[in-house]
């Protein structure tokens, strides 16, 4: 074992005073000091004791000597965590950080420990920048506020909602009536119903922020798909394409006749069994109710390349075009449709028979064609755009719509 040495100039010091509690800040054992004591080591050693000041020198150039050793050090830990970063990329720069506890401890530790170093170079030694900082501190803060009772919301920029607008939002939000409808439609119906005029993102913004969830919403992975054929005019081309759906084990069959422009559905049929007949007769159907398009597009399946279905192709004048083998794109339009009619609705309902089916399909697609509005028509619902609407019609209304909603909320915020 090992014992500690100390200076004879602080022994005779420490002997002399005949005070074992004289210099604290050696940390210097009570038993040790009181050794010296009565050793009586000012009288044995050949030292003369120095004075006060210079013995206070001396401690201090130890403490900076340490100081130094424990600035060292932290410097060596500090280098550490950088490459450490620098090696996974795990900066709060690059980091998404969802969960607001990890949020809240994050802004409560650098408020704690930035010191007397400013806010900024404290989030640059973590990588984070000022716009992250000052938006998790203020849904913080909204949280706090407003979390308990929305009744309580309060407007902290002239810009932000009025409490009649937040309330709207959370209304549709939550509305089981638009569970099958995707976010970006929703606000877009929000916009047409002249109701509440913000991005996608601010709805976003207050859900997370008032803890409300979509009704029965899941989560779907999410994949690219290459653009397919496109036509710039409603019935210039029609797809036709079939799909299978289970009731109570068994398959039906949905038969479906889409516009490529405006992703209309301009006809459908459920069947028990599927062949050349089926596909003639609903194609007949729809010309004769609507008109007659340029093109037809089918995969190569036995329903579409037969006798009856060509007769009326051939009646009508129908250029008739085949999709393309082990292409998901082609036949894009028509596929998206079927997924999401299983995604968005047919999964999250119940029925039992195929009466039921047929209920809910007729449901979902009148929904469809006239109420949920496509980002890729500019906010117009199938409907519109296969009659006509023109495209920036919407586009220039909810431009100034929401140039109203601004001055109605600067002005509910003046009178507050």
């Amino acid at each position: 074992m090992q014992y500690k040495k100390y200076d004879e100039k602080t022994k005779v010091l420490i002997s002399k005073s005949k005070n074992p509690y004289l210099l604290p800040e050696l940390n210097i054992p009570v038993s040790t000091a009181k050794g010296w004591i009565k050793k009586r080591l000012h009288l044995k050693l050949k030292y003369q004791p120095i004075d006060q000041e210079t013995m206070k020198v001396t401690i201090l150039r130890k403490e900076n000597a340490q100081l130094k050793d424990e600035i060292r050090e932290l410097k060596r830990r500090i280098e550490l965590l950088n490459s450490v970063q620098k090696a996974t990329k795990t900066t709060l720069k690059k980091l998404r950080i969802n969960d607001p506890l990890v949020r809240f401890k994050i802004i409560k530790l650098i408020q704690k420990h930035k010191g007397r170093k400013s806010l900024r170079s404290a989030l640059n030694d973590l990588s984070m920048s000022f716009s992250k900082y000052k938006r998790w501190n203020k849904e913080i803060t909204d949280r706090k506020n407003y979390i308990s009772d929305i009744n309580k919301y309060r407007q902290n920029h002239q810009r932000s909602l009025s409490p009649t607008e937040l309330r709207s939002l959370l209304n549709l939000y939550q509305n089981p009536a638009y569970f099958h409808l995707p976010l970006h439609a929703i606000s877009t119906l929000a916009r047409r119903l002249d109701l509440v005029h913000c991005s996608p993102r601010t709805w976003t913004k207050y859900a997370r922020i008032f803890q409300v969830k979509r009704p029965k919403l899941k989560k779907i992975f999410k994949r690219g798909y290459p653009i397919g054929i496109k036509r710039n005019f409603p019935n210039v081309l029609w797809h036709m394409d079939v799909t299978e759906i289970k009731v109570r084990g068994r398959k039906v069959f949905l038969q479906v006749i889409l516009d490529n422009h405006s992703r209309f559905v301009i006809n459908w049929k459920l069947i028990k069994n599927w062949n050349g007949e089926t596909s003639a007769n609903l194609l007949n159907n729809t010309v004769e109710k609507y008109t007659s398009p340029l093109e037809l597009m089918t995969d190569a399946g036995k329903e579409n390349l037969n006798y009856h279905l060509y007769s009326v192709i051939e009646n009508h004048e129908i250029q008739h075009l085949i999709s393309k083998l082990n292409t998901h794109f082609s036949n894009s339009r028509i596929e998206a449709f079927f997924r999401m009619l299983k995604q968005n609705y047919l999964k999250k309902v119940k029925f039992n028979s195929m009466l039921g089916l047929e209920k809910h399909i007729r449901v979902y697609i009148d929904d469809y064609n006239n109420i949920i509005p496509h980002s890729a028509l500019e906010g117009r619902t199938p409907e519109e755009a296969y009659f006509g609407m023109e495209n920036d019609f919407y586009k220039d209304q909810f431009k100034i719509k929401s140039d109203e909603a601004i001055k109605l909320r600067i002005k509910e915020y003046k009178n507050r």
